[in-house]
């Protein structure tokens, strides 16, 4: 045999006894699943109903003294609204107009000063987009809204009235 095929012989050789196993093996695979999972941040709203009012609540009472967190959260939800609008019963029209919305709010609060400055559009143009909420069910209204808390579920609050 020539110096070829000995090299041939002996590449098959190792293959057979080495074998072709994959990096992980077959049964850890199986036990490794939750490993697997994708971790959700505990201030992801589960609805696009729970993002709005989530983010009126938020941009209604950000301040420059707010921890950074903070404004890091509102940004999240703002970018997690096209997702959360693309999961409900939205029409395509409406779900473009969310993601507009959202794009155009990302780009123009890269910084604490410019959200603290955009916070009336911002809440002006939340409750003016609020009715294309319709088709996937009504928003809470003001007076009701979804909070998440860090550590906390999200949960209805129902904010009182000073005069009462």
């Amino acid at each position: 045999m020539n110096q070829f095929s000995h090299m041939n012989f002996l590449l098959v050789g190792l293959l057979l006894v080495c074998g072709c196993e994959t990096s992980v093996p077959v049964s850890s695979q199986a036990g490794d699943e939750h490993h697997l999972e994708h971790h959700v941040p505990d201030h992801k709203p589960k609805s696009i109903q729970g993002a709005w009012a989530d983010l009126q609540v938020r941009v209604e009472s950000i301040s420059p003294s707010s921890p950074a967190t903070e404004f890091y959260k509102l940004r999240d939800i703002l970018g997690w609204l096209p997702e959360l609008a693309g999961d409900s019963d939205l029409k395509r029209d409406a779900w473009e107009r969310i993601e507009d919305f959202s794009s155009v709010s990302l780009l123009t609060t890269e910084s604490m000063e410019n959200l603290l400055a955009r916070r009336e559009e911002l809440l002006l143009q939340l409750h003016e987009l609020a009715p294309l909420l319709d088709e996937a069910g009504r928003p809470p209204s003001f007076s009701q809204r979804e909070v998440t808390t860090p550590g906390e579920p999200a949960m209805f609050g129902i904010e009182k009235d000073n005069d009462q």
